[in-house]
């Protein structure tokens, strides 16, 4: 549109270029553009105010050098159609704009192939390794990753891929790489508003790996980077510096620094915190004291616990560890009230919940019951073991219970009941309702119940002969 109105400007300048040569007609009628005479207006003009100095006059009389007509006109260059006086000066203001500014460089080669193939291999590297990942085919997204690192991009492309990374690895538990990636992050970016999460990530992944001291450091690093925060960041840094201290804690408590642990634990308990958190740090501490042989505070604050909270996903573990601390200080019968207690309990909430307290029914009774057999307490252990025998009735849990109540029975003189216990694992004829698998594991314990079976039934015919041979003669 803009040059339309630029040829047609220049026709109509060429127009009257042509005019201004042209000889006047003599005949032109007053008041024309090229009348020698101008028409008066019916105001008069105000006068022109008067030169300074030698500088001519506006609207003097024309110097006799100049053709009529210029003269008249003014100089060619100098003549403006009306009607297009604002699109000629637009047109001229955006020409010299364009004058004024510099010449683009032409960009290199290897610019040029960054800017258009680089930016689209990336995304396509990324696609394909977020595909291969779904898929489980970590080897090529592991390899498109790498490739994708190596371009050229913007410090925020470069930080997305180095988290997608790093996250990647630490889902598959490949640590090291992933301890890699996220130190590089903190190395290149250190000054990034995602640092503290990556250095809660790095500590709780060198703690995995058993690097307890790299986990502390770590943690640390999250409670110095608090001291430099603005008030609208104290709610948010408040929060991170409480799960970092919790993380210095459970560190503690996993390489069994109970001391240390317990005081992280005291310090955070004075804190206001959420149930959870509470209730997580009141059982750590019970744990403390339960590992330093703090038994008769361990007793206290079981109990309390189960006061507390009565409905904690916890209460099974609190109930494994009365029953030890009971059987730790001597007191047989209230550690087996209590393992009792534990097996008597509902287990039907929801699935999670029931192999929890499944989990913990069965491990609480057998350790209590193999401990009472090491310290040959047979009566006791015998207790326990029968009481944990109907927690299942496959041939996969009850045969090495029945075996174990067979050799209490034999330990303790019973030896009819030790035969009939020996007999039952023997005798595959009981077990013909429940079809299973009899593995290696199982045909062990049927060798070594047949073994004890026929060694009683020898001792037996033994003492019977012996008896004949030894006994009272009749007179």
């Amino acid at each position: 549109m803009k040059q339309l109105l630029f040829i047609f400007n220049s026709l109509l300048l060429s127009t009257a270029c042509l005019l201004a040569e042209a000889p006047i007609a003599s005949g032109a009628p007053e008041g024309h553009l090229f009348s020698r005479k101008r028409t008066q207006t019916s105001e008069a003009s105000p006068k022109e105010p008067a030169p300074k100095n030698n500088e001519p006059a506006i609207n003097s009389a024309p110097d006799a050098s100049m053709p009529e007509a210029e003269a008249l006109v003014g100089p060619k260059t100098s003549f403006k159609a009306p009607e297009m006086l604002f699109e000629e000066e637009k047109t001229s203001t955006e020409i010299n704009n364009a004058e004024a500014s510099p010449v683009p460089k032409e960009k290199p080669l290897e610019q040029i192939h960054q800017d258009t193939f680089g930016s689209n291999r990336i995304d396509y590297l990324l696609r394909k390794a977020r595909i291969a990942k779904q898929a489980f085919k970590h080897d090529y997204a592991e390899r498109a990753y790498a490739e994708a690192l190596g371009f050229k991009m913007s410090k925020e492309r470069r930080k997305e891929i180095l988290m997608e990374m790093a996250v990647f690895y630490a889902e598959r538990k490949v640590y090291s790489k992933a301890a890699t990636l996220y130190e590089r992050f903190a190395e290149e970016f250190p000054q990034d508003h995602q640092l503290p999460q990556i250095y809660l990530e790095l500590g709780k992944i060198y703690r995995e790996i058993g690097a307890y001291d790299m986990a502390v450091s770590r943690f640390y690093k999250i409670i110095n980077t608090s001291l430099s925060i603005t008030p609208d960041q104290i709610p948010f840094y408040q929060k991170l510096t409480r799960e970092a201290q919790l993380e210095i804690a459970e560190t503690f408590f996993n390489n069994q620094q109970y001391k240390e642990a317990s005081q992280y634990f005291l310090r955070l308990k004075r804190r206001e915190l959420p149930p959870e958190e509470k209730e997580h740090i009141d059982f750590r501490l019970i744990y403390c004291k339960y590992n330093q042989d703090q038994l008769g505070a361990v007793l206290k604050d079981l109990h309390i616990f189960l006061d507390t909270y009565p409905e904690s996903p916890l209460v099974p573990e609190i109930y494994f560890l009365l029953s030890h601390t009971y059987r730790r200080l001597n007191k047989s019968q209230e550690a087996i009230e209590h393992v009792k207690k534990l097996l008597s309990k509902s287990q039907t909430k929801n699935g999670k919940s029931q192999e929890v307290w499944a989990y913990w029914q069965r491990t609480t009774a057998n350790q209590i019951a193999n401990k009472f057999y090491e310290q040959k307490d047979f009566m006791n252990a015998l207790k326990v073991y029968q009481s944990m025998a109907s927690l299942d009735d496959t041939p996969g849990w009850q045969w090495p219970i029945i075996y174990q109540i067979g050799l209490c029975f034999e330990q303790l003189g019973m030896y009819p009941k030790a035969k009939d216990a020996y007999r039952l694992i023997v005798s595959e004829e009981e077990w013909k309702e429940n079809k299973f698998n009899k593995t290696e594991h199982l045909s062990s314990i049927q060798e070594m119940a047949s073994w004890r079976l026929k060694h009683l039934e020898w001792l037996n015919d033994s003492d019977t002969r012996l008896q004949k041979i030894i006994g009272p003669q009749s007179l």
